[in-house]
């Protein structure tokens, strides 16, 4: 089997990301440092880990309701993007379409960054800004 040549894929990476018309921004919260010793309830910041970044979402896990019905509040979905973005467990990606609508997914599962065009990433939809 002949291998396909690095300029193949780069060329490929190019045309992939013009279809990324959607922006994400990625979020994490983390514990902050106790203030007093002893205390009982560990606060949490938001740190934004990437703003702006292109990507497209899928939104594979939606599907139409049978008769009498109605759709559940989450789904999954897909969400492509860059992968030299490292994106950690618990992250919130707030995804803004080409329409100007912000919706906020959690990651559900780890990346798989293994593709050299781009990386993969498995969400659950969280709530509409």
């Amino acid at each position: 089997m002949a291998l396909i040549p690095d300029n193949v894929y780069q060329s490929m990476n190019g045309a992939l990301k013009t279809l990324w018309r959607d922006k994400a921004t990625i979020t994490v919260k983390e514990l902050k440092k106790a203030k007093a010793i002893g205390s009982d309830s560990p606060e949490k910041e938001t740190k934004t880990i990437a703003t702006d970044v292109p990507c497209k979402i899928s939104r594979e896990g939606y599907t139409a309701p049978a008769d009498g019905e109605y759709l559940a509040k989450e789904y999954d979905a897909l969400v492509f993007m860059d992968n030299s973005i490292i994106v950690p467990p618990g992250a919130y990606f707030d995804i803004t379409d080409v329409n100007g609508v912000v919706t906020r997914y959690k990651r559900a599962s780890g990346t798989y960054p293994s593709y050299q065009s781009h990386q993969e990433i498995a969400v659950v939809f969280d709530e509409r800004k």
